[in-house]
C-alpha cells in the first residue's frame, strides 16, 4: 500500500504524529532483484489448470517490466512529486539504518535483529550464474528510474 493510499485512510492527526518511512533499493539491483523474483513465481503459477507460465529472459522480462517497477517504487512514497515519508532506510544498508531508526523512535527492540529472523523471499537470485546489466540497459534505467536515482542520489 503506498503512502498516499495510507495517508487516505488514517486520520490527519495520526499521519502527522507517526513516523513514516520505506525501505528503498538501488535501482539497478531492485531490477535484477524482480526480475528473479518473477520467474521464481512462475515456477508454481499455472495458465489453463494445467500449463507452467513461461519464464522470461531478462531482456522480455525488462522490455515488460522495468517502467512498472519503477514507476510503482517511486509512487510508493510520493505523491504529485512531493515525498510523503519522513525517512527512507536503504536496502543495501539495511542493518546499519534500521538499528539507527530504531534509536531515533525509541523501540524498547531493535528493529534489525526482529527482522533479520523473517526468511521473506531468500534464495531466489542464484549465487553463481547472476544476471548482469549491459550498458544499454543501464542507460534505461536511468531514464525509467531517474527519479529514484536523483532523490536518492544512486
Amino acid at each position: 500500500m503506498s503512502a498516499s493510499e495510507i495517508k487516505s485512510k488514517v486520520s490527519p492527526k495520526i499521519w502527522d504524529e507517526y513516523y513514516k518511512f520505506v525501505v528503498v533499493r538501488n535501482p539497478f539491483d531492485q531490477i535484477i532483484s524482480a526480475f528473479y523474483w518473477h520467474n521464481k513465481s512462475k515456477e508454481e503459477e499455472r495458465k489453463f489448470i494445467f500449463f507452467k507460465k513461461r519464464k522470461k529472459v531478462f531482456n522480455e522480462f525488462f522490455k515488460i517490466k522495468a517502467h512498472h517497477i519503477f514507476e510503482d517504487e517511486y509512487l510508493r512514497y510520493t505523491h504529485n512529486d512531493k515525498v510523503l515519508v519522513d525517512n527512507f532506510l536503504r536496502y543495501e544498508n539495511l542493518e546499519n539504518d534500521l538499528i539507527s531508526l530504531s534509536k531515533k523512535i525509541n523501540l524498547p527492540e531493535n528493529l534489525y535483529d526482529v527482522f533479520s529472523k523473517i526468511r521473506a523471499k531468500s534464495d531466489i537470485r542464484p549465487r553463481d550464474n547472476v544476471q548482469e546489466i549491459n550498458a544499454d540497459t543501464r542507460e534505461k534505467i536511468k531514464i525509467l528510474a531517474g527519479k529514484i536515482i536523483k532523490l536518492h542520489k544512486y
